[in-house]
């Protein structure tokens, strides 16, 4: 096994070297993390974690402490190969009640990060929007990492077309994290502005309220604060809704309240981008809030 060991490292170099050379200059085609990680594992130890900001990497450990491997598809670079790149400084505390919080992505500044502080494990959703939602430049991606802003806890998942994404982390360990939104990007227009929605519990009241049947059932959509969500969305989307100020407690005080569900709401140019709580009420099943917040990534109250 050793004398196969030392056989197979120039035979790699050779690889490396050759994959190199051949996509020096190209446009972006393929993730070079997904491409080269396999062949770096056989005959390398790790980084030395000194690499400067700007240089290539493939995991956030070779980069300087206040730095991370940015994915070459999150940053404004024609090339396939990930860079080092500065941990932001954060844009924004999430509070836990889904209230939007806004930043801008730019080049030289590819990826906006929001604190937030678990002081009892559990699960957090998050909704991300461009501030545009008529535009589709802004690509979000949503992922997680601890303080440090390296290493990450919940990948991001690819987003190739929407200006939307939802997704879920369950916290299992008290403390303070990163929430990170990047955008997926290939070539044209990089960046733009970005409005993240995150919470484990009901919205914070303010936001105004829909008020509708469905199927008919009662029921009621508290939005968050800083919604973008349109006119539209409870008029027509939700079928002759009754918008308000008020909250669903005060527009459906009669009203039995069987379960609750706070999840992202993403219904794109039309009727527009968000985060609600869904109130359930009367002749509704408990059976039908867990499964619309299963479906949603969505928290169940």
């Amino acid at each position: 096994m050793r004398n196969l060991k030392f056989k197979t490292i120039p035979i790699i170099w050779l690889l490396l070297t050759f994959s190199s050379t051949f996509n020096c200059g190209t446009e972006k085609k393929e993730d070079q993390s997904t491409a080269l990680i396999p062949l770096l594992a056989l005959g390398s130890s790790g980084g030395s974690g000194g690499k400067a900001a700007g240089e290539r990497c493939i995991v956030d450990t070779e980069c300087a402490a206040n730095l991370f491997c940015a994915n070459a598809y999150n940053i404004n670079t024609p090339y396939i190969y990930n860079l080092c790149t500065a941990v932001p400084a954060v844009s924004g505390t999430i509070s836990g009640n889904g209230t939007g919080l806004s930043a801008t992505l730019t080049s030289s500044s590819p990826v906006a990060d929001f604190s937030v502080t678990i002081n009892t494990p559990g699960k957090y959703t998050f909704s991300v929007t461009s501030t545009d939602i008529s535009s589709s430049v802004v690509k979000p991606e949503i992922s997680v990492y601890p303080q440090s802003g390296r290493t990450a806890l919940l990948q991001a998942t690819r987003n190739f077309s929407n200006n939307h994404q939802i997704n879920a982390y369950n916290f299992s360990t008290p403390g303070t994290y990163r929430v990170r939104i990047s955008t997926y990007y290939y070539s044209g227009s990089f960046g733009g502005g970005i409005r993240l929605f995150a919470a484990n519990n009901a919205v914070a009241s303010g936001g105004g309220s829909c008020t509708y049947t469905y199927s008919g059932k009662n029921r009621c959509d508290d939005y968050a604060v800083n919604s973008l969500l349109l006119n539209t969305y409870c008029t027509t989307y939700l079928g002759t809704g009754v918008t308000s100020a008020n909250s669903c407690a005060v527009q459906n005080a009669a009203k039995t309240l069987i379960g609750r569900c706070t999840k992202g709401v993403i219904r794109g140019s039309t009727y527009g981008n968000g985060m609600v709580t869904r109130n359930y009420y009367d002749t509704s099943l408990l059976s039908e809030v867990t499964f619309d917040c299963d479906v949603d990534n969505g928290v169940q109250l």
